[in-house]
């Protein structure tokens, strides 16, 4: 019982960080964004951190932070692809079972040829 609830625990923490990694590594993007472009205009902020790559290093966050969201959007997007694939399978996999299942059952049982009336009146 200890371990089913610890499953759960662990599947709720899992969940949560799921949900906040996406904020999280954005917020840090956007504030590496904004500390190299406050660092590179406003001079002491630049000399307390001591070096000169500061609108490189924003501009570089500032794209990292594109590409991340961009890569998220793909994920999901591939996600629910994959998603509606596997839903697609299963609904022919059923499909093809019943039409299997009444071709066996519409086959004429002494081997001659069905007929569209005989096809009809078994169907009825």
């Amino acid at each position: 019982m200890a371990e089913g609830s610890r499953r759960r625990l662990g599947g709720r923490t899992a969940a949560r960080w799921s949900r906040a990694e996406t904020t999280v590594t954005k917020g840090l993007l956007l504030a590496v964004f904004c500390v190299g472009l406050v660092a590179q205009f406003v001079k002491p902020v630049g000399d307390a951190l001591e070096g000169k790559t500061y609108l490189g290093g924003a501009l570089l966050s500032i794209v990292g932070y594109v590409l991340y969201a961009e890569v998220l959007r793909l994920n999901t997007a591939h996600e629910a692809q994959q998603a509606g694939a596997r839903q697609l399978a299963e609904t022919v996999g059923r499909l093809s079972d019943e039409v299997r299942g009444l071709t066996a059952r519409l086959s004429p049982q002494s081997g001659e040829e069905a007929t569209a009336e005989q096809s009809m009146q078994e169907c009825a």
